[in-house]
């Protein structure tokens, strides 16, 4: 799927063929406001699973051609007391409400990204420097947990490779963001992390300072859209 593509646009894409969804399982990250590429949906029997893996197989997206195939379970072999860490994708339900909510009020944004600003503007969004490259996600969120250990956290960004001309040099350049419940969580984990030692260097925690570009991917290209067909009517 396009990255920016939101529950809404499967959603539309499944009812205008006359299909009946029972379950959207699509995330969102909270970060950049796109999602990974994939979702999962159910219908009401495999008869009609197969029909629309026919039908709307090629059909477009968001101006992209979509795939479908059966879903088919990877992780058989996944302990279960195995610890899980923070899942940074945000679940959305066919009502567009969050199963894992990491916003207050209004629920799920769908093509207004402003929501997912708000731990910026809010003073609870932290940019955390001074980590080391990461092994995977896992470990990665995993060694941020341990950091902010009597934190509630509400949600943890990948972790962000510097510039090649930057990883160059001593130290780790390495980051991520964080986001807590509030600001007097995010100023008290400031003056607890921020110079303290770890990984062999100090590390580097202060309020995010940046919007992330991608979160107004969404927006950008709907007044594309608006402005081809605009010129598309003059012509």
């Amino acid at each position: 799927m396009p990255y920016m593509a939101k529950k809404s646009d499967v959603e539309a894409l499944f009812t205008e063929a006359g299909y009946t969804i029972d379950l959207i399982d699509i995330s969102i990250d909270p970060f950049t406001g796109r999602n990974p590429s994939y979702c999962f949906i159910e219908l009401q029997n495999e008869e009609l699973a197969n029909q629309a893996m026919l039908e709307l197989a090629n059909k477009d997206l968001l101006g992209r051609p979509v795939k479908l195939k059966p879903c088919v379970q990877k992780r058989e072999n996944w302990k279960k007391d195995q610890p899980v860490t923070f899942d940074r994708w945000a679940k959305q339900t066919p009502e567009g409400v969050y199963l894992e909510q990491p916003f207050e009020g209004n629920g799920a944004p769908d093509t207004n990204p402003m929501p997912l600003l708000d731990p910026v503007i809010e003073s609870r969004r932290l940019y955390v420097g001074g980590l080391p490259k990461p092994q995977n996600q896992y470990a990665s969120d995993t060694a941020i947990r341990e950091l902010f250990g009597g934190f509630k956290i509400e949600a943890i960004s990948k972790v962000i490779s510097p510039p090649e001309s930057v990883q160059l040099k001593p130290g780790n350049h390495f980051y991520a963001f964080v986001d807590l419940p509030s600001s007097e969580e995010a100023d008290a984990a400031i003056k607890a992390l921020n110079g303290k030692l770890a990984f062999g260097g100090r590390l580097r925690v202060h309020n995010s300072r940046s919007v992330p570009r991608k979160v107004g991917e969404r927006v950008e290209w709907q007044e594309e859209v608006r402005l081809k067909e605009e010129t598309g009517l003059r012509d």
